[in-house]
């Protein structure tokens, strides 16, 4: 991959990273969001073109049956991306790639199950479902994210 294309990428990620960080009026999270980035960033640089738009990019946590862990989440104008890695010391990186054109719904709500009691969780149902956590205690932000998740 050339250094241009990882530049590319980069400052898409970086405007929805500051789209989430004026929206949740904490600047601590820019260098959160950086770190999980950096973590995964091959995914996004394999699956982000030139010309997409990043709505909002920012650091989550991802609910699988399977798995609870942090992620880095990026809503783009065509589709929605969210990695993670996995491992305790050989780590793998995961993710899903999520065309918004197979999103069957998209909703958020404070889970009252076991295990998630009490989060805030954004739900994608497209070929898969798949949760992510969204800003607890601010529904605007959470409400924004949805926004951007299903536009089209």
């Amino acid at each position: 991959m050339s250094q241009t294309k990882e530049d590319q990428v980069l400052d898409i990620i970086s405007d929805g990273l500051i789209k989430f960080v004026n929206a949740m009026r904490d600047k601590t999270l820019l260098q959160a969001g950086a770190t999980f980035y950096r973590d995964t960033q091959n995914v996004f640089v394999e699956n982000i073109k030139a010309d997409n738009t990043c709505m909002f990019a920012f650091p989550s946590m991802v609910v699988l049956p399977d798995v609870r862990i942090e992620c880095f989440v990026a809503v783009l104008n065509d589709k929605v991306i969210v990695a993670w890695r996995k491992g305790f010391f050989k780590k793998t990186t995961y993710s899903r790639v999520i065309p918004k054109n197979t999103i069957k719904e998209a909703s958020w709500a404070i889970s009252n199950l076991p295990g998630t009691r009490g989060a805030a969780l954004l739900t994608i149902s497209a070929d898969e479902k798949i949760d992510f956590a969204v800003p607890k205690g601010k529904p605007d932000v959470a409400g924004a994210i949805l926004a951007a998740v299903q536009a089209k």
